[in-house]
């Protein structure tokens, strides 16, 4: 896979998570950092409230630009998400 660059045009990342077992959205389109445009990093950083159930999650970053939008990874089941309680158990264990 190649990298998307962002270095041109005015970008905006989003970030969403959705629980894996109910298919409910926890993190719905949140605002995500670009690093560094040139290379496609970006960063979404959690909250308190965003890992305060334990399960497993799907992640999506979507970005756009100018009208055109792409989703990274295209498959939001290829970003596992695992949410850990104080006790290090989570939800499906």
């Amino acid at each position: 896979m190649t990298a998307l660059d962002m270095s041109t045009g005015s970008w905006t990342v989003t970030f969403t998570m959705i629980n894996a077992a109910t298919g409910a959205v926890k993190i719905n389109a949140a605002s995500a950092t670009i690093v560094t445009a040139a290379t496609g990093l970006v960063r979404y950083t959690f909250t308190e409230s965003n890992v305060d159930t334990p399960g497993k999650y799907w992640g999506i970053f979507r970005v756009s630009t100018g009208g055109a939008e792409a989703s990274f990874p295209v498959n939001p089941t290829d970003l596992e998400i695992w949410v850990h309680g104080n006790d290090g158990t989570t939800a499906e264990e």
